[in-house]
């Protein structure tokens, strides 16, 4: 009588979850490597700045099926 998994809650959705985690998690890790300086040296914050800035101009953007 009782579902063992929400509603909706496939293998498709879930792999579709997956692939949005680790691709968060990739651009986190990008993001610490560029702000993070375990040396102790300081960065040029302008090089960082205008590589981030590049890179979310170049990522392509997905909209969500309905």
């Amino acid at each position: 009588m009782f579902l063992s998994k929400p509603s909706g809650w496939n293998s498709s959705n879930q792999r579709i979850l997956a692939e949005v985690k680790d691709e968060a998690n990739d651009y986190i890790q990008s993001l610490n490597d560029l702000f993070t300086d375990p040396s102790g040296r300081k960065a040029d914050t302008e090089t960082i700045n205008e590589s981030v800035v590049g890179e979310q101009h170049n990522q392509p953007t997905q909209q969500a099926s309905q």
